[in-house]
């Protein structure tokens, strides 16, 4: 089951509304408030969605591990995995808002 608390969090991190996100993952919204409130679970297909679009492991947002970090070994910051992450789902616009934040700090 997915940890809905975890996604909640990382839908507002990211900025998301229910709909924005939604649309970004091609769900419907009623679906995004169920899996945020525990009562559905997501298919492989979305978890996997939701999972890439976020640039977490699915084992993250089942709640297995509190690590985010993909199994596979990385050395990259997590502004460098959201950068990536936004920049593979195609939200460019994303890309450039999180590297001028960390030119900025």
């Amino acid at each position: 089951m997915i940890d809905g608390k975890r996604l909640r969090e990382l839908r507002e991190a990211y900025g998301f509304s229910r709909r924005e996100f939604a649309e970004k993952v091609d769900i419907a919204e009623s679906q995004i408030v169920r899996y945020e409130i525990g009562k559905n679970d997501a298919t492989g297909d979305v978890l996997a969605r939701m999972a890439t679009f976020f640039g977490v492991s699915t084992d993250y947002l089942l709640g297995l591990t509190d690590n985010p970090a993909s199994p596979i070994g990385t050395d990259l910051t997590q502004a460098e995995a959201a950068a990536i992450a936004a920049w593979r789902r195609g939200d460019f616009r994303e890309v450039m808002k999180v590297i001028g934040s960390e030119a900025k700090g």
